[in-house]
């Protein structure tokens, strides 16, 4: 719907997908007048993701908010992250197993994002 804040929200999804370890799932984004300003739209366990927005955020781009707007696009980018843990615990039938699984694949995804942006920060001030 609008090229320009299209560029914006996938220019925000390239700069974060390296630090995020997102390298894997394919994003992209697309307009949708009935979501809740942001959405991530995830099909785990499939990694094609869309990032959706709506005329708010059309809206909040216009008045160029985009501190407030960028700051949404890496929080819907957590979502590839902790979603999958989300839908786990929401089975109907699960194993404590496959509960730790995912817990521990979070917690060591995560640590590994703190290290990396450790490393960008370290590498970007010199």
């Amino acid at each position: 719907m609008n090229k320009e804040l299209e560029e914006f929200i996938l220019s925000v999804i390239k700069e974060f997908t390296p630090i995020m370890f997102l390298e894997r799932n394919s994003i992209n984004v697309k307009y949708d007048k009935e979501v809740n300003y942001l959405e991530c739209g995830l099909h785990y366990p499939y990694l094609d993701t869309s990032i959706i927005y709506n005329n708010k955020v059309v809206k909040s781009f216009l008045k160029n908010e985009l501190k407030d707007l960028r700051y949404q696009i890496v929080h819907e980018l957590c979502h590839i992250i902790t979603d999958p843990l989300y839908t786990k615990a929401t089975y109907r039938y699960l194993g404590k197993n496959e509960l730790e699984d995912e817990r521990e694949h979070l917690t060591d995804l995560i640590s590994k994002i703190v290290l990396n942006i450790n490393h960008y920060a370290t590498t970007n001030n010199k």
